[in-house]
């Protein structure tokens, strides 16, 4: 019984924490109090959370959390990526993911391919355009 237990309530916190790359626009609609940002994630750990992570693992990228088997983040890296912005003062409601690009190049400051998506208290939404993220504007 226990083990049906700890299998259902990670299912559960799997399927509460995916990052859906199905994003429609109904799913990124701005509240009273809270506002979506959204920035396009660059590759070879160029990323604020990434280089956060990896300078207090001993430099060690190789170990990052990364999801191999799906094009969603894995839960670790959205967790790594919701720690890193609580440490500068800023809680992540909601984080969302959406691929963008068919194509892109290897270079290090190419995009990803897909862009995330925060969502915010609104008295953050400065802070993150400073950090370079741009309002979402649906």
């Amino acid at each position: 019984m226990k083990k049906i237990l700890i299998i259902l309530s990670l299912i559960l916190i799997i399927s509460g924490c995916n990052s859906n790359k199905n994003l429609d626009r109904q799913d990124l609609l701005n509240s009273d109090h809270k506002e979506w940002v959204k920035i396009d994630p660059i590759q070879c750990f160029g990323n604020p959370w990434e280089i956060d992570w990896v300078k207090n693992n001993q430099n060690d990228n190789l170990n990052y959390p990364k999801n191999l088997h799906s094009q969603d983040l894995s839960l670790e890296e959205i967790e790594i990526i919701k720690n890193y912005y609580n440490k500068q003062g800023i809680q992540i409601h909601d984080l969302k993911i959406k691929w963008t690009y068919d194509v892109v190049c290897e270079a290090c400051n190419c995009p990803k391919g897909y862009t995330l998506y925060l969502q915010i208290s609104k008295e953050d939404v400065d802070k993150m355009l400073e950090l370079g993220y741009t309002i979402n504007q649906y």
